[in-house]
């Protein structure tokens, strides 16, 4: 062990996709195996919550240093009638609002960021050209993100929804070059920050 450095791993609670297997009839909780590279690198300890678990238990048992809520599956907003959006966005509703009251941070990554977004009553909009494309971001400056990113950059995009108005409580953190979406935001007030 290098002297100096900080090999603790960070525990964090991490919400999941939902899919339905239809041959196996059966509805499962998963994460993209890529997350398991960005979990080394950061130093992080994922906790995956199912959805059938009390969250008040992984608070009281674990004391996690973060909550990252994750992409895939649309809102319940954008997906009229789909009950694994519903189930999913009820669940991340408990985990933002617990860590709010435990001062937890949150970050949410592409439909993380619209829950957050739709948890504070901001409004979501359908986008254009987003979906498997590579666009340009502005970040702005004097931002969480912006020590960790050149005021432009390139980055993949897959996602059919954004950010419409913003509310005061919120900053916006990176647009899309192209067509000035939001692309990230903080909050002003609680260490929460979302990104698509």
């Amino acid at each position: 062990m290098q002297a100096g450095k900080d090999f603790t791993l960070k525990v964090i609670l991490t919400s999941q996709r939902l899919v339905n297997i239809n041959e196996y009839l059966e509805t499962r909780e998963c994460l993209d195996v890529r997350w398991g590279a960005f979990f080394r690198e950061c130093r992080l300890l994922p906790v995956a919550v199912p959805l059938l678990f009390s969250i008040d238990e992984y608070f009281e048992t674990i004391k996690p240093k973060g909550i990252l809520l994750t992409g895939g599956n649309d809102l319940s907003v954008c997906r009229t009638g789909d009950k694994l959006s519903k189930d999913r966005d009820m669940l991340e509703r408990k985990l933002i609002h617990e860590g709010i009251e435990r001062g937890v941070p949150i970050i949410g990554v592409c439909r993380g960021m619209q829950m957050i977004a739709s948890y504070f009553g901001l409004s979501i909009q359908k986008v254009e050209g987003h979906v498997d494309k590579v666009h340009s971001v502005r970040f702005e400056r004097n931002t969480l993100f912006s020590p960790h990113y050149s005021d432009v950059c390139d980055k993949n995009s897959f996602h059919e929804y954004t950010i419409g108005k913003m509310d005061r409580e919120f900053q916006v953190i990176a647009l899309s070059s192209n067509d000035g979406s939001i692309e990230a935001i903080q909050h002003k007030e609680h260490k929460i920050a979302g990104i698509m």
